[in-house]
């Protein structure tokens, strides 16, 4: 049994392969939704972006397991979110990204029974696969009101759906090893200076089924900028109900 949710996979990024038991990402990066302005940044295909789960049991027979498939779904994807903890007040945020990621891979969905099984190293990463920067448009003013205005220790956005993988070259475990590090980008504007950074993510990798908050310290210059990292697991519900297919 090969199980998965949203039914119609338009929006999802993702395409299923059921004769080799795989599932395909594209998800957007440089991208954008159907019909969309080219001159946008990627926030276009990140918003027809959907959460996409999967569930794959084997082995079942209806008179060894009186009619009964037992389904662990799986989240395979990453969610990004970006935070504004410290700034000087007036600073104009432009916008927020990441550079230097991979957004398309494949993914043996019979290897990985439950959530714990898998790992960021399952995604592999077609030869000679591009890297992709993704770029999410702000514009608000730190401390200013309204819409136009964004408060300290606020969400700057997100969910952002991307593809497990190493973020560093320190993580040899990737498949293929990785030779780029992942950045964190940030534009902004303070006391009349236009900040264009650049930071680099470290850390374990990105891995399947978690949630990454960056929360970013924006002061007078690049050097000053900081990006902790809040990681969480998705919410898992146990869900229990008997569905019966004919």
């Amino acid at each position: 049994f090969f199980a998965y949710m949203p039914y119609d996979q338009s929006g999802s990024g993702i395409t299923t392969n059921f004769d080799n038991k795989t599932i395909s990402c594209e998800l957007p990066v440089d991208m954008h939704a159907s019909g969309g302005n080219p001159a946008q940044d990627s926030t276009a295909g990140q918003e027809a972006a959907q959460e996409f789960v999967y569930a794959y049991s084997s082995g079942y027979t209806y008179e060894t397991d009186n009619g009964n498939v037992e389904l662990n779904f799986i989240h395979p994807l990453t969610a990004i979110y970006f935070k504004l903890g410290e700034a000087h007040g007036n600073t104009v945020i432009h916008s927020v990204g990441l550079s230097g990621l991979h957004n398309t891979g494949t993914l043996n969905v019979s290897q990985n029974p439950t959530q714990g099984d898998l790992e960021y190293s399952d995604w592999n990463i077609p030869t000679g696969a591009t890297r992709g920067d993704m770029t999410i448009s702000i514009n608000k003013t730190v401390g200013g009101s309204g819409s136009q205005g964004i408060q300290l220790n606020s969400p700057i956005g997100g969910p952002y759906l991307v593809m497990p993988q190493a973020t560093a070259t320190s993580q040899p475990t990737s498949t293929p090893a990785s030779t780029e590090d992942i950045y964190i980008t940030v534009s902004f504007t303070w006391n009349g200076t236009n900040t264009v950074a650049r930071v680099k993510l470290g850390g374990d990798g990105w891995k399947p089924g978690y949630k990454y908050t960056y929360t970013l310290t924006l002061g007078d210059n690049e050097e000053d900028i900081l990006a902790n990292v809040h990681v969480v697991p998705w919410n898992e519900v146990e869900y229990k109900n008997n569905i019966e297919i004919e």
